[in-house]
C-alpha cells in the first residue's frame, strides 16, 4: 500500500507560537532527530495512531533566470511509525504531469532511522520511475528496513512550469501531524489570491513578499460514508495567479480578476472556444453525419441523432480535462477523445443543426467542490453541455456514456457549472437531474411453512437504470446477479427465472423480472406466522449511516432518487390476518425527503406499499439530526412484521 495522499502532492502547515516559539522556529535538518522522537511508542493526543508526522515542510521558491517562468516546491516530511499497519507508510508513490515537462521531480533522498539512532539511506538504484499513461509519471520507493519504532524520512524538490495555480497544500491527511509548514517566497513581479478554507486554527505571517503558513496537532481525518471529496473538508491553503509585472516600468502582461474576463479568455482559447466556434476545426464531423440529419425537422431526434454518431464514431480515452489536445477533426479521426473534445463535438454539431447549445464547465464530485468567488481555472476537470430543446434546457454529455438528454453522469453532480458559451455574461448553471425511480413489485405466496414463492420485477430508469443495465451486463452468472436483490439472510433462496427487457434501449426503463423461492421467509410458531414486508436490505448503506451518533461533514447522495415497494400477498389458505402496521406518512420540513406506509387487505391478500424519496442529493451537517430521526421511523417501520393466525 501507499501513503494516503488526497492531491497530487500532498504538504503541510502547523499552529503554534503556544509554546512560546514562533513561526520562523519550526524546522527540520536532515537527520537530526532528538531523543524523544527517538523514544516514542505512542502519540497521546491520539493513542490509536499508526503513525504520526513529526514535521513537514513545503516551501515554493520562483525562478525567472531561464527564460520561462518556474516554481519549485521543497518538500520535506519525517514520521514516526507506531504500529505495525504504519509500516505501509514507507512504500512512497508521487505523481507528477510529464506532458511538456509541465512538472518535474528530482532530488529524492530518503532514510530510515531506528530507534537506537542508527541511520539506513535510501539508495538510488531501489528509487523506480515510470510513465502511468502519455501524461502522467510515477516515482516510487520504499524506505528501507522500517520496523514499529522505526523514524522515516524523505525529501524532493519538484518543478511546475506554470505559475497559474500553485499546487494546493493541504494541513490534514489520515494521520495526525505535531506540525507542518508552508512557506511561499513570492517575488515582486507576481501577486497572487490566496485562498484558505477549515483553517481556524492556523498561524500566518507575511513578511518582504514571503507567507508563512504553520499548523499544530494536527488531528488524523476521518473519513465517512458518502463523501466523494475528503479534500473539501480538509484544512488547505492554495495561490492563484492574479498579476504578472515583467520588467522595471511595471507593464502588466497578464491579469485574471474576474469571471467574465475568464470567460471571454476561454473562448478565445485555441483549445477550448476555438473548437467549437470555427468551423474549420469540425467541418469533418459535418460532412460525416450531414445526408443522415439534414432532413430531420424534431430537435429532440437530432440530439439524440447527434449524441449516437458521436459515441458510435468517438471512444472516450478516460482523461478528464477542460481542453482539446487535438482539432475535434482530428480527435473525430482519430476516433479516440477526452471528455471535453467529445462534448465540444456536441455543442459545435448542435449549434449548426440550430439547437442553441453552450459548453458548461463543472468540478465532478471527487474533484471537489468549486470556489466562487475568484476564477481560478484548475478547480474545473470536465465539461457537459446545456441546450435548448423545443423550448426546454436541458443538460446533457455525450462523454462516453449513453445518456438520457437531461442527464449527465451523476459524478457532475456537484452543485453548479460555468456557462462559458456567453461571451460576456456570465451565467451560473444548477446541476440537477431528473429524479431517479426504481419500483420493486413483487407478487407472491406464502405457504404454511413460511416459504415464499413468487416474482419479484424492477423497474428502473435514469442512473438506477444505468446502473442495472451495467451489472447485468457485467455479471457472473443469472443467479449470482438475481441474488444481489435478495436479502442475504435468506442462504437458501432459489431462482428459477431471469430475464431482462430494454437492455440496450436506454430510452426506455430497465425491467427485471425474477422468479424465486424463499424458504424460512416467515417465522412459523404456535399456529402463528410472522411476515417480514421486505425481501430485500434496500436502504442497508443509508442505514449505517444513521447508526452514528453525529456526523461532522455533509451527506452528498449520487443523485435524487424515489423507492417505490409493492408487496402483493397471497396468504395461506386456513389462515386469518390478525395484525398488520399501521399506515403512515412523514415529510422533512422542506420535503426533502419525505416516506409513506401503506397497507390494504382483503380476505385472502395482502398489499403493502411502501415508498421513500430523496428530492435533494445534499444535506449539510447540520441536517443530520432531522435526517437520523427521519430515517429511525422509515428503519422501524419497514422492519415491522404482518401477523397471521390459524383459523
Amino acid at each position: 500500500m501507499t501513503r494516503f495522499l488526497f492531491f497530487f502532492f500532498a504538504f503541510f502547515a502547523a499552529p503554534l507560537f503556544l509554546l512560546g516559539q514562533n513561526i520562523y522556529d519550526y524546522k527540520m535538518d536532515w537527520a537530526k532527530i532528538s531523543k524523544k522522537d527517538l523514544a516514542m511508542t505512542s502519540y497521546d493526543i491520539d493513542p490509536e495512531a499508526s503513525a504520526v508526522v513529526l514535521g513537514e515542510i513545503g516551501e515554493v521558491q520562483f525562478d525567472f533566470s531561464q527564460g520561462a517562468p518556474y516554481a519549485y516546491i521543497y518538500y520535506h516530511t519525517r514520521i514516526k511509525i507506531l504500529k505495525k499497519s504504519g509500516i505501509d507508510l514507507a512504500d512512497v508513490e508521487l505523481d507528477y504531469y510529464h506532458e511538456k515537462k509541465y512538472e518535474k521531480l528530482s532530488n529524492i533522498k530518503g532514510q530510515t532511522i531506528q530507534p537506537d539512532g542508527t541511520i539506513i539511506k535510501l539508495e538510488k538504484k531501489n528509487i523506480y520511475e515510470t510513465e502511468t499513461n502519455e501524461y502522467w509519471s510515477k516515482i516510487k520507493f520504499a524506505l528501507p528496513d522500517v520496523q514499529v519504532g522505526s523514524i522515516i524520512e524523505y525529501k524532493y524538490r519538484k518543478r511546475i512550469k506554470s505559475l497559474s495555480q500553485l499546487p494546493v497544500w493541504y494541513f490534514q491527511e489520515n494521520i495526525p501531524k505535531l506540525w507542518s509548514k508552508y512557506v511561499v517566497d513570492v517575488p515582486r513581479e507576481l501577486q497572487y489570491m490566496t485562498f484558505k478554507e477549515q483553517t481556524n486554527d492556523i498561524v500566518e505571517e507575511r513578511e518582504n513578499g514571503v507567507y508563512y503558513y504553520l499548523m499544530k496537532d494536527i488531528p488524523a481525518f476521518k473519513n465517512d460514508e458518502f463523501i466523494y471529496c475528503p479534500t473539501d473538508y480538509l484544512s488547505k491553503v492554495f495561490f492563484q495567479l492574479k498579476r504578472i509585472e515583467y520588467n522595471k516600468n511595471g507593464k502588466v502582461i497578464f491579469m485574471r480578476d474576474s469571471w467574465a474576463q475568464y470567460v471571454k479568455n476561454k473562448n478565445l482559447n485555441p483549445h477550448f472556444g476555438r473548437q467549437y466556434i470555427n468551423k474549420k476545426n469540425y467541418n469533418k464531423l459535418i460532412q460525416a453525419i450531414d445526408n443522415d440529419i439534414k432532413n430531420v425537422k424534431s430537435e429532440k431526434e437530432k440530439v439524440i441523432m447527434i449524441q449516437d454518431f458521436i459515441l458510435s464514431n468517438v471512444k472516450w480515452d478516460g482523461y478528464y480535462s477542460i481542453f482539446s489536445d487535438k482539432t475535434l477533426n482530428k480527435a473525430f479521426e482519430k476516433k479516440e477523445a477526452n471528455n471535453t473534445e467529445m462534448n465540444l463535438m456536441g455543442v459545435a454539431l448542435l449549434n449548426h443543426y440550430g439547437i442553441s447549445s453552450s459548453p458548461i464547465l463543472v468540478s465532478t464530485k471527487a474533484n471537489g467542490k468549486l470556489t466562487l468567488s475568484y476564477p481560478i481555472q484548475n478547480q474545473f476537470n470536465h465539461t457537459v453541455i446545456q441546450a435548448e430543446i423545443e423550448g426546454e434546457k436541458m443538460l446533457l454529455d455525450f462523454s462516453g456514456i449513453k445518456l438520457n438528454p437531461g442527464l449527465i453522469r451523476y459524478s457532475a453532480l456537484n452543485g453548479v457549472g460555468l456557462d462559458v458559451g456567453e461571451r460576456e455574461k456570465i451565467s451560473w448553471v444548477e446541476l440537477e437531474s431528473p429524479i431517479t425511480n426504481v419500483i420493486s413489485l413483487v407478487n407472491a405466496k406464502l405457504d404454511t411453512e413460511g416459504k415464499l414463492k413468487g416474482e419479484l420485477q424492477i423497474i428502473a430508469d435514469n442512473y438506477s437504470g444505468l446502473s442495472l443495465r451495467n451489472s447485468y451486463a457485467n455479471k457472473k452468472d443469472d443467479e449470482s446477479y438475481a441474488k444481489r436483490f435478495i436479502k442475504e439472510d435468506y442462504k437458501s433462496a432459489k431462482i428459477f427465472k431471469i430475464e431482462v427487457k430494454n437492455l440496450e434501449e436506454t430510452d426506455k426503463k430497465f425491467v427485471n423480472e425474477i422468479s424465486f423461492d424463499l424458504p424460512n421467509f416467515a417465522n412459523v410458531a404456535n399456529e402463528i406466522i410472522y411476515i417480514p414486508v421486505l425481501i430485500d436490505d434496500y436502504w442497508n448503506g443509508l442505514e449505517e449511516v444513521f447508526k452514528k451518533e453525529e456526523r461532522t461533514y455533509p451527506l452528498d447522495l449520487p443523485y435524487t432518487f424515489k423507492d417505490k415497494i409493492i408487496f402483493n400477498l397471497e396468504i395461506p389458505e386456513g389462515y386469518s390476518i390478525e395484525e398488520i402496521p399501521e399506515n403512515i406518512s412523514i415529510a422533512l420540513p422542506d420535503k426533502s425527503a419525505s416516506f409513506n406506509y401503506k397497507v390494504s387487505t382483503k380476505e385472502t391478500s395482502i398489499q403493502v406499499i411502501i415508498s421513500l424519496a430523496f428530492n435533494k442529493y445534499n444535506f449539510p451537517e447540520n441536517e443530520f439530526n432531522n435526517l437520523k430521526d427521519f430515517f429511525k421511523i422509515v428503519s422501524e417501520k419497514t422492519s415491522e412484521l404482518i401477523v397471521l393466525k390459524k383459523q
